[in-house]
């Protein structure tokens, strides 16, 4: 990579942080592209150079959130030194924790199905990452006796993709449903176990 290309690939990092920045503080409807330039240090016409619009640049910034999310849920799911039921407790805190991270109109955007890019994001990683570790978690749950072998692997599987599909594609369920489902996910209907 020459000079110029990582002058332009740091550009336009910086432009994403200030993005991430402005829709974490002021939310999606309070960030302006203009905003966005002045905190990023560049002008309009830059941010417009690497983004062609408000909901590209809302993307790219959802696609860096997941890929955070994602990467902190693998690092649990394939944690070799960690107990099967210590990883559920330690999901269910990753995903409390990042729904309490997530500004209000931010999710919001991700409930709102005009904003199919944040739709098609969501359902790849739901299908890509996500359902692929709990695949991985089941066979260990099992492995350790506590995941039912009354259950075979495909029945668990569709279900496991069917809530993930559920869980992170626009358009979310409200908040507090959300978290309801996630508790359920986690810890079925006899609630956290002892």
């Amino acid at each position: 990579m020459n000079s110029r290309q990582r002058e332009r690939k740091a550009l336009h990092k910086r432009i994403l942080d200030a993005a991430e920045d402005r829709f974490s503080s002021r939310g999606v409807r309070g960030a302006t592209m203009k905003g966005i330039a002045r905190e990023a240090n560049v002008s309009p016409t830059t941010v417009y150079a690497h983004f062609k619009s408000k909901s590209h640049l809302l993307a790219r910034v959802m696609e860096r959130l997941y890929e955070q999310w994602t990467r902190a849920y693998e690092a649990v799911v394939y944690d070799a030194s960690k107990p099967f039921d210590e990883k559920l407790s330690r999901l269910s805190e990753l995903a409390s924790r990042w729904l309490n991270d997530l500004p209000g109109d931010l999710y919001d955007s991700l409930l709102a199905p005009q904003e199919k890019k944040l739709g098609e994001l969501a359902a790849w990683y739901a299908e890509n990452r996500f359902a692929v570790g709990l695949e991985h978690l089941i066979r260990e749950g099992r492995k350790e006796g506590r995941v039912s072998i009354a259950i075979d692997d495909a029945s668990l599987i569709m279900y496991f993709r069917r809530v993930a599909a559920a869980l992170f594609a626009p358009p979310l369920p409200e908040r507090s449903t959300l978290e309801d489902m996630l508790h359920l996910f986690i810890h079925g209907i006899t609630g956290k176990p002892d």
